[in-house]
């Protein structure tokens, strides 16, 4: 609707991403670096969640002129949680599909 306008409508989705968020639930450590780092192996595709940097090149691609003809994408930049939210993780678990094979 906007793009008549010249208004190009995009986000990026960072799922999950080691930030300040983590401070408010867990005291910082070496318990807290293992539990992220325990959910990630289970959660994520890649087995790591991301960091700020990860989020920073997305970020500024979307907004140069290098994406100058994309509008209404949403860019999910999270280890390959976009596949896990498109095909449901337990079809990735039960076919024995693991970081290696996507």
């Amino acid at each position: 609707m906007l793009a008549k306008f010249g208004i190009r409508v995009n986000c990026v989705k960072p799922d999950p991403i080691v930030a300040v968020f983590w401070d408010e639930l867990t005291e910082a450590g070496e318990a807290r670096d293992t539990m992220l780092k325990g959910i990630a192996d289970i959660e994520v595709p890649l087995g790591r969640a991301g960091v700020a940097d990860n989020i920073a090149g997305p970020a500024l691609f979307l907004t140069s002129e290098l994406s100058s003809c994309i509008t209404g994408l949403c860019l999910y930049v999270g280890g390959g949680m976009g596949y896990v939210y498109a095909f449901g993780q337990s079809s990735i678990v039960h076919a024995g599909v693991g970081r290696a094979g996507l």
